[in-house]
């Protein structure tokens, strides 16, 4: 069954879902390549959560400044000598670490880590004293 541009314009701005269901009976090569391309990223992200998790229960699993444990999500892996691969995406894709070279902090403690770092003392901008 062959529709013209029209029809496939009305029928996706009104039934996405069948637009898309048709695409797909018409073009399977490209609907198996974009299923393998969304899987293998699932898998992807899959594997980076479970490789950050290895890491936090390798540093104690808690803030190693105010013991902030709740949530694994807002736990940030800093690095002592300053590198920048500190942020949780590329740190996850690191297999393996030296751990006395980071410490495991809460998102408050590290952002307060860095006001501090970067010269800042005190209230932020636009807080009273």
């Amino acid at each position: 069954m062959k529709f013209y541009k029209h029809s496939y314009h009305t029928l996706r701005t009104t039934d996405t879902a069948g637009y898309y269901r048709l695409w797909r009976a018409e073009n399977p090569e490209k609907a198996k390549a974009n299923r393998d391309k969304f899987n293998a990223s699932a898998k992807f992200s899959q594997w980076r959560l479970n490789n950050k998790l290895r890491h936090i229960k390798a540093l104690g699993g808690k803030c190693q400044k105010c013991g902030y444990d709740k949530c694994t999500a807002s736990l940030d892996i800093h690095e002592l000598n300053g590198k920048v691969i500190s942020k949780n995406t590329a740190f996850s894709l690191t297999p393996n670490v030296d751990y006395s070279k980071v410490i495991l902090l809460c998102a408050n403690c590290h952002r307060e880590l860095h006001y501090e770092k970067n010269g800042r003392k005190g209230k932020a901008r636009g807080e009273e004293p």
